[in-house]
């Protein structure tokens, strides 16, 4: 078990990332045994790659995909004039964010490179 690890809480971890919280106080609320801020950072960001961790957010990725791709078929029927077409693609925003949080995907795209003439 890595250092300021604790037994840390899957739940608690999962709802804490969900409630935007930061990572520090989300160690402290699931259990970690860490000291200091960055060690309970890095507690959870360690205890988001483990297979215990992957496995208690998988229910909640998988609704997160459906409600976004709900949200995706109910833009298809919108007028793209209507105000509400905002509130579709934040949302879709918002759980695409939420998947990659849960799900360990890639948050950003450091690997593009945009080149001109």
């Amino acid at each position: 078990m890595p250092k300021g690890q604790g037994k840390i809480n899957s739940q608690k971890v999962i709802e804490g990332l969900l409630a935007g919280k930061k990572k520090k106080d989300i160690a402290t609320e699931a259990g970690s045994s860490a000291s200091n801020d960055k060690t309970k950072t890095d507690a959870i960001i360690k205890h988001q790659e483990t297979s215990r961790f992957k496995k208690a957010s998988e229910p909640f990725v998988e609704q997160l995909r459906e409600e976004r791709q709900r949200v995706i078929d109910s833009m298809k029927l919108k007028d793209l004039k209507d105000v509400k077409y905002k509130d579709h693609v934040d949302a879709i925003d918002k759980t695409t964010k939420n998947i990659q949080l849960l799900s360990g995907e890639d948050t950003d795209k450091s690997n593009v490179t945009l080149t001109w003439e």
